[in-house]
């Protein structure tokens, strides 16, 4: 059994026990950022990890082999797709985030048919860049200090893909 199998792997709409359970997972050290408030708090600020009407047809999870490893998310803006990322953390930095997002792009083609996908990174996370890279994207733009987490600023890369 490899990880490339794609036999193995599972994409379908975001339940609402796998979106509790990433609200949940915690990242550590600089990673932090990534962590959401409580489920309650993201209810009550009205985001859409937490509404199954909101997540259909815009929230998927990843499983492989059963295991609930991720999620994307696809927002439709003005001339191309949004994509949002999230890997369970103890996952995070193995490689698994190549197979996450060529699903995620297949997903976007097959549902939207758009080939223009941007994402947000924040710069400091290298691996997150270098998986982004990897699928295809490219640094499309650095926004300076537009993230405020843990007591400091920090810049977001936005990365965009073309498919032809």
């Amino acid at each position: 059994m490899t990880e490339t199998d794609l036999s193995l792997y599972a994409v379908g709409t975001l339940t609402d026990e796998e979106a509790r359970e990433a609200v949940a997972w915690r990242y550590d050290g600089e990673y932090a950022v990534y962590n959401f408030p409580s489920w309650d708090e993201c209810a009550a600020r009205g985001w859409s990890i937490t509404d199954a009407v909101k997540r259909e047809n815009a929230y998927f999870s990843v499983r492989y082999a059963g295991e609930f490893l991720g999620f994307f998310h696809i927002m439709d803006r003005a001339g191309h797709v949004e994509l949002g990322v999230g890997m369970k953390p103890e996952l995070c930095g193995q490689g698994r985030g190549r197979m996450l997002m060529a699903l995620a792009l297949a997903k976007i083609l097959e549902t939207r048919g758009c080939t223009t996908v941007k994402l947000a990174v924040r710069t400091f996370n290298t691996r997150a860049v270098r998986c982004y890279e990897r699928a295809g994207f490219r640094l499309e733009g650095v926004k300076r200090h537009a993230f405020f987490a843990n007591g400091a600023f920090c810049d977001v890369g936005i990365m965009r893909i073309l498919r032809e």
